[in-house]
């Protein structure tokens, strides 16, 4: 970016945030206060409003911030206040079973890790925050795509063909939504070794007031340690601390998600499949 665009950026910033003081204010005003020329306010300005970020009042000519700019920062508030909530449960659950606890959320059709507390054991699966993965084949993206509709799962999973990472990453987009279906139906869901061999992990779903999947928190081991007669055993307890997460963020137990899991048409994706077999 040259060094004329970064000004231009700031100085739209600066206007932004001379709007979040001020409220209503003129062009005058804002030249004024933030010592800029008139002409360029109204550029910016002009700018702003064809984006949806500034509003003008007709009557009073006046500019104003639009719901919009609410929205960004409603999203960061939500990712945040999750990660804030979810800390004390993520810790407790990774010191009773010595496994990596990591924290996924979910912004748009992006889902990525959010937190982790690392396991104590030298073998063991590492996360950095903030990174990205491949949504068909963890188990954390599972526990969220399995409760969204089938347009935003088509909007969520990659375009195109779904990447073979090992022998046992599912590539079939049908297979995929029965596995979904039953992770539904189940509670949880499970990465049995289909992004990293030798990995396996148990993910629950994290929901908000609202009654959205926003995030999910998962139990991740080495296969070693997590075989099929401890994921039995790990599934209650990663389920009961997204309960306890989504309690925290004003989830009602027991209340219905505002999107039917898997239920609405997507021309993109196949319709309803059945369950099992």
């Amino acid at each position: 970016m040259s060094a004329t665009s970064v000004a231009v950026v700031r100085k739209a910033l600066a206007l932004l945030e001379q709007l979040g003081l001020k409220g209503g204010t003129g062009v005058s005003q804002l030249s004024r206060e933030l010592r800029l020329p008139l002409a360029t306010v109204h550029r910016l300005l002009a700018t702003l409003c064809s984006a949806g970020y500034v509003l003008q009042n007709p009557s009073t000519q006046e500019y104003r911030l639009s719901i919009r700019v609410l929205g960004l920062s409603a999203s960061v508030l939500s990712r945040l206040n999750v990660r804030t909530v979810a800390l004390p449960y993520m810790q407790r659950l990774a010191a009773t079973w010595r496994e990596t606890v990591n924290l996924a959320a979910r912004e748009g059709n992006r889902i990525f890790y959010a937190e982790s507390f690392p396991s104590p054991e030298p073998l063991r699966f590492e996360t950095t925050p903030g990174d990205t993965f491949a949504p068909h084949c963890s188990g954390l993206a599972k526990a969220i795509c399995a409760h969204v509709s089938r347009l935003e799962l088509s909007q969520i999973l990659p375009k195109g063909r779904l990447v073979r990472f090992t022998p046992k990453t599912i590539t079939d987009r049908r297979l995929l939504l029965r596995h979904l279906e039953e992770t539904c139906a189940r509670g949880y869901a499970l990465d049995d070794e289909e992004r990293h061999q030798g990995i396996r992990s148990v993910a629950a779903p994290i929901w908000d007031r609202d009654g959205k999947v926003v995030a999910a928190v998962c139990l991740v081991a080495p296969t070693v340690r997590m075989p099929n007669a401890r994921i039995t055993e790990a599934a209650p307890a990663v389920i009961a601390t997204a309960e306890e997460i989504s309690k925290g963020l004003g989830f009602c137990t027991g209340a219905n998600p505002v999107v039917p899991p898997l239920r609405s048409r997507s021309p993109s994706l196949p319709g309803p499949l059945r369950r099992g077999t």
